[in-house]
């Protein structure tokens, strides 16, 4: 029940603008010198509820105070979806547009007093507030994207209210073209997100966004237990990769220290220590998810016939840090053998002792005087 109220809340703040636009468009001329009153009540009661929102940020431990969304169309493996997220920074940023958006009205009814269009213009300044507030609660990029086209019209008609005027007239054509340059390489930007992002690196706090990262398909690949060594790993936690996992995420560790990725089969038991993840889904996090996220799970990643064979042989568990490597392949070659490591080791034990005893040995001195001619 608290949350059907929340929702409607949201669709207030974000519809009351576009009903005073389509007030003041279809009866504005009707109202004539009172159109402002309408315009002033509806962003208003935006205001209020902007207000409302505002004064969950003091309560809220974190978690957002909205997110709800419904699918709009789906093709292929691709869905859009339209919905809400409203956290403490978007609560905020509603209160921002909601104080500005009332003072320009407020301000206006002096300022456009005696215009032949005064309703026109308020009825452009709804649907300006009303693009902006799509902008702040749009819980993905498509969705904001339209927002913010909308954002490019409101801005069109007003900069170009007084279109009588050649200056005005030039200004909003300069504005539209320039903003449709910058809005196709925010178009190409949102694309590239949505077609080739595969996998997110050093993802440290995944776990915050792991449904969106699963709903996106991609992957992510963190550290394990590296946390609050910096400040943007502050929020990092070790629970982060059994947590994405939990969310449906195709979830990799990796290390930028060479000493740790020599043994990222110890770092995967991690996900078993910190989250309890299977200990056959934890060894994927090293092996087959890697090679999933690099496209490359046709080849290596596990044992299967067809690919190569790239593989260890361990003594015991290989989850175990008590497990020793006994024999590594590559492509089908043994690249290392622990017994016969262990004789190159007593063939350098001998070098080196041969060595040793080479240089400790006394030399003979070279004769002196008459003799030594």
């Amino acid at each position: 029940m608290m949350e059907n109220s929340i929702t409607i809340l949201a669709l207030g703040n974000l519809f009351l603008p576009l009903l005073s636009f389509a007030v003041l468009i279809f009866f504005g001329k009707r109202l004539g010198e009172k159109s402002h009153w309408v315009a002033l009540a509806l962003v208003g009661g935006m205001l209020g509820i902007a207000i409302s929102f505002f004064a969950n940020v003091f309560i809220n431990t974190g978690s957002p105070i909205l997110e709800s969304s419904v699918s709009w169309f789906t093709t292929g493996h691709f869905s859009v979806d339209l919905g809400f997220l409203i956290d403490n920074v978007a609560a905020i940023m509603m209160l921002v547009v909601a104080i500005i958006s009332f003072l320009v009205h407020f301000y206006s009814v002096g300022y456009m007093k005696g215009d032949p269009r005064y309703s026109r213009y308020f009825a452009y300044l709804g649907l300006f507030t009303f693009s902006m507030n799509g902008i702040v609660l749009a819980d993905n990029l498509v969705m904001m994207y339209i927002f913010w086209e909308l954002v490019g019209l409101s801005s069109y008609l007003l900069i170009g209210f007084w279109f009588e005027k050649h200056s005005a007239a030039d200004a909003c054509k300069k504005a539209f073209l320039t903003n449709r340059v910058g809005d196709i390489g925010m178009f190409i930007g949102i694309m590239i997100l949505f077609f080739t992002i595969g996998t997110f690196q050093h993802v440290l706090e995944g776990y915050k966004v792991a449904d969106a990262i699963a709903k996106h398909g991609a992957g992510a690949s963190t550290f394990t237990d590296w946390w609050g060594y910096k400040m943007e790993a502050y929020d990092a936690i070790p629970y982060n990769g059994a947590l994405m996992y939990n969310a449906g995420v195709l979830v990799t560790f990796n290390s930028d220290s060479g000493e740790l990725a020599r043994r990222l089969n110890t770092e995967a038991a991690k996900a078993v220590k910190y989250g309890g993840v299977d200990q056959v889904e934890a060894l994927k996090f090293v092996t087959l998810n890697a090679a999933k996220q690099l496209r490359v799970d046709d080849q290596v990643g596990s044992l299967e016939p067809g690919k190569d064979a790239d593989f260890v042989i361990w003594n015991g568990h290989p989850l175990s840090t008590y497990t020793l490597c006994e024999q590594t392949w590559i492509e089908g070659r043994k690249y290392f053998d622990i017994d016969e490591d262990q004789k190159m080791r007593q063939q350098v034990k001998r070098e080196r002792t041969l060595l040793i005893q080479k240089l400790l040995k006394p030399k003979d001195k070279a004769p002196k005087g008459p003799e030594a001619s």
